[in-house]
This record gives C-alpha cells, sequence and structure tokens, in this order.
C-alpha cells in the first residue's frame, strides 16, 4: 500500500464520520424530513412527484444551522480521500478509458432519452 493509497482511506473515512454526524444531527431535529424523501419509496411503475423537489429540501443538512458545517467539512474532505484512492489505486489509462466510456454511455442515454415520446 502506498502512502497515497493510505492518505486516501484517512481522508475518506474522517470525511465520512463528519458528514454522519451532520447528518445525525439533522435527523435528530428533523425526523419528518427524511421520512419523507428519503425512506418512503413508491415501488410501483405510476409516474409520481420527483424525489429531488426543493421543497422538501428546505431544512436540508446543508442549510440546517447545527449539522450545516459538519456536513460541509465532511462532504469535501470525503470526497478528495475517495478521489486520492482512486487515482493511486488504478493506472491512469484504465481510469481515462472507465470515463471515457462513461460519457459515451451517458450520451447515447440522454439522446435516447430525448426521442422517447
Amino acid at each position: 500500500m502506498s502512502n497515497f493509497q493510505l492518505a486516501g482511506i484517512v481522508l475518506f473515512f474522517v470525511g465520512l464520520v463528519l458528514f454522519t454526524v451532520g447528518g445525525l444531527i439533522h435527523l435528530a431535529n428533523h425526523p419528518k424530513s427524511w421520512d419523507s424523501r428519503l425512506l418512503n419509496t413508491n415501488w410501483s411503475w405510476r409516474p409520481r412527484a420527483p424525489v429531488w423537489d426543493l421543497k422538501a429540501y428546505d431544512w436540508s443538512m446543508f442549510t440546517y444551522s447545527k449539522s450545516r458545517w459538519w456536513c460541509l467539512i465532511g462532504y469535501p474532505i470525503g470526497l478528495a480521500g475517495f478521489v486520492l484512492l482512486v487515482i493511486s489505486t488504478f493506472p491512469l489509462s484504465f481510469l481515462a478509458l472507465f470515463v471515457a466510456l462513461g460519457v459515451v454511455f451517458f450520451g447515447v442515454l440522454s439522446l435516447v432519452g430525448e426521442k422517447r415520446p
């Protein structure tokens, strides 16, 4: 294991712990916002209201005063640790191929989605 992998793992877990603390603070103070959007799912094929509407996230983890800084600090630290871990683990040629295939896949998916009636 290289030093970059170790640093990535440490940063990822530090960010994960901070973000989890912020999420639990928000959950303790606003349990209904979690129930309405994240825990209730509609498993049928009927059209439904979009999951990511702004009204449901008026009291989001990133805007609530008690959990805001936990989440705003933990999220970028965890993301930086994850990116550092991925970059130091896989060769750059594999990452370039993986990103290119993802771009092609989602590009085709968006073109197909626009042509549907």
